[in-house]
Formats: structure tokens, C-alpha cells, sequence
């Protein structure tokens, strides 16, 4: 079943989130647990319902790492360090906080966080094949990932494909001057779908 395919993975990951999450997403669960423990919410319960957000891309990360036979770990530290070197965190929050007053405004920011998770899959893998070619250190280390091993292999990554990266963060930090909106996410949904589908391993 869907459940026994995702159970395992999903206890891991959340087992060991602390060694892979974001900055930004540790800043919006610890936000959100303080909000929970401010309604009365026992502790324990509190940081555990606060994690859960956290893990909705757990699916992702699964079916990359049985399709690709890598350690989940890996793939997890991979796919949330790409979320955060390449601002889909930060996409993606900007989206869920839009005002959207109808059904087609909603469904639209609904379909731009689907498709920023798509392009952060597929970065990932793109980093995973990178990291298999390269070898050396960072092939080695897949077996235990720490944010050192994180930040080396999305440096490398990066050093050879220099030119999109640049002009991708260009791009994102234009956009970024004053407040998001459904517009500039769509233009950002455009970037990121273009470095996901270009980017060299």
C-alpha cells in the first residue's frame, strides 16, 4: 500500500530533520510551534505537529531515493540545501502567504507551490547525477551526509553551471524588490522551471 511504501521514510526523515532542514524552514517551525505552545499545546505534541510541514515534500524525497538507490538522507540534505541555495523556501512561503480572493487566484498559487516542488525534484536529481560523475569525496560521503557535505556538493554543482545559476539569481532578486505577487511568482515559476531543465550534472 501507499503507506507501507512511505512509512519507513517518512519515520527516518522526521527522526532526523534537524540535520538537513533549511534555516528558513527551521525559522518557520520553530514560529509555528511557538504558535501552538501560545494556544496551550503540550510540548511534545507542539513540536511534533510543527514538523509536519516540514515533511510535505517527504514524497519526493522517497521516490528519488528508491528510483535512484541512494541513501534518503542523502537525497533529504540534498533537496532541502537546493530549497535553500536556490530560494524555493522562500518561493514557496511568498506563495502560501498571497492573498487570494478567488477560486482561480487559489488554484493558480496552488499549481506555482506544485510546480516549484517539481523543479526542486528535478534540481535534485540533476545534483545526484552531478555527485555520481564527479565521484571523488563527495560520492564517497552519501553514506553520511552532514551540512558540510550539503554545502560542497551544491558548490560544485554550481561552479559548472556558473552562468545559469548567475543569471537565475539576477532574475530572483529583481523579483524580490518590494512585495511578491501572483505575477512575479508566475515569472519566478518560469526561472526555476527553466534551471531545473538546463542545469548540467
Amino acid at each position: 500500500s501507499m503507506f507501507d511504501a512511505y512509512s519507513d521514510g517518512i519515520s527516518e526523515m522526521n527522526v532526523n530533520v534537524d540535520r538537513f532542514l533549511s534555516e528558513y524552514e527551521v525559522e518557520k517551525s520553530a514560529a509555528r510551534n511557538q504558535t501552538l505552545l501560545d494556544l496551550g499545546i503540550p510540548k511534545p505534541l507542539a513540536a511534533e505537529i510543527s514538523r509536519l510541514r516540514t515533511l510535505i515534500s517527504a514524497s519526493d524525497i522517497i521516490d528519488l531515493a528508491t528510483t535512484e538507490k541512494w541513501p534518503l538522507l542523502a537525497v533529504a540534505s540534498l533537496y532541502h540545501g537546493l530549497g535553500d541555495v536556490f530560494w524555493f523556501d522562500r518561493l514557496r512561503g511568498a506563495a502560501s502567504t498571497l492573498e487570494a480572493n478567488d477560486h482561480w487566484d487559489r488554484l493558480a498559487v496552488r499549481r506555482l507551490i506544485e510546480d516549484f516542488y517539481r523543479a526542486q525534484q528535478r534540481l535534485t536529481r540533476a545534483v545526484m547525477s552531478h555527485i555520481s560523475l564527479v565521484g571523488d569525496s563527495l560520492a564517497k560521503d552519501i553514506e553520511n551526509p552532514d551540512r558540510n557535505w550539503t554545502a560542497k556538493a551544491m558548490a560544485s554543482f554550481i561552479e559548472i553551471n556558473a552562468q545559469v545559476v548567475e543569471h537565475n539569481q539576477s532574475a530572483l532578486e529583481e523579483l524580490d524588490k518590494g512585495n511578491w505577487t501572483l505575477a512575479k511568482l508566475a515569472i519566478a515559476n518560469t526561472q526555476m522551471r527553466e534551471l531545473s531543465v538546463i542545469t548540467v550534472s
